[in-house]
């Protein structure tokens, strides 16, 4: 298949009509020449593009260049549903996102591979995000633009996951085990936090129906929670003198 043929009749089509953005005709501007190909950002390198024949462009795009790294990005973000309007006016089939997502992972994992970040650099990247805090504003956006996401189908956050993709990401899950450095860092963010009303009442509905795991204690022989046994039974031994020499 020529691809170049293919991509400078959308381009050549788009041209040869007068194309304006307004609230009406949704457009997308769009460069000829790729910018990581050396294009720019000249009036004649430009061109306005509906959605459908900006994404086809860019699906051609990464067969015409195939070792640009930079195209296969823009085609995974095309695919990603990261744009609103552009949610609403394209709608990318199955096939074109599980080509845009395997390319993305197949480039971006030889793109990462050997790259080991210094001590340094892992601490300038740590102190940068210390104390960075979202505005109401940027949260309520994000909050709004994942409702959208988890409402879409074909955008990553609106797919459900398979029973099978389950089972392996529970097996994956077992045997983990926090480092004890982890441990106290979780045990230093958890200090001070206090529930809300309404977090605990949504905990308290998780809660009901489930059967919790019982162990008998040794020293009062009661039914308690397995969970809290350890606890229990240092309450135990405090109270009844246990082990107690005097």
């Amino acid at each position: 298949m020529d691809y170049k043929k293919i991509y400078d009749q959308i381009i050549g089509k788009a041209n040869s009509e007068v194309r304006i953005k307004s609230p009406i005709l949704y457009y997308e501007s769009h460069h000829i020449i790729p910018k990581c190909m050396g294009g720019t950002n000249d009036v004649h390198n430009l061109v306005l593009l509906t959605a459908k024949e900006h994404f086809l462009c860019h699906k051609l795009l990464i067969h015409i260049y195939p070792n640009q790294t930079k195209l296969v990005y823009a085609l995974w973000m095309m695919s990603n549903g990261s744009n609103v309007y552009r949610r609403k006016y394209l709608k990318v089939s199955s096939r074109d996102y599980e080509l845009s997502r395997k390319l993305y992972i197949e480039t971006h994992s030889e793109k990462m591979k050997g790259r080991i970040i210094s001590k340094e650099v892992g601490k300038k990247i740590s102190e940068s995000k210390k104390g960075f805090k979202f505005t109401e504003e940027s949260r309520k956006k994000m909050s709004e633009s994942q409702k959208e996401k988890i409402g879409d189908k074909n955008s990553f956050y609106g797919r459900k996951h398979t029973e099978e993709s389950k089972k392996k990401m529970s097996e994956k899950s077992k045997n983990r085990k926090a480092s004890d450095e982890t441990k106290l860092k979780m045990s230093k963010l958890r200090k001070g936090r206090k529930h809300t009303e309404e977090s605990k009442k949504k905990m308290s509905e998780n809660m009901k129906g489930i059967k919790k795991k019982k162990t008998i204690c040794e020293i009062c022989n009661n039914e308690i929670a397995s969970n809290n046994i350890l606890k229990h039974r240092d309450f135990c031994i405090k109270k009844n003198n246990v082990g107690d020499s005097h």
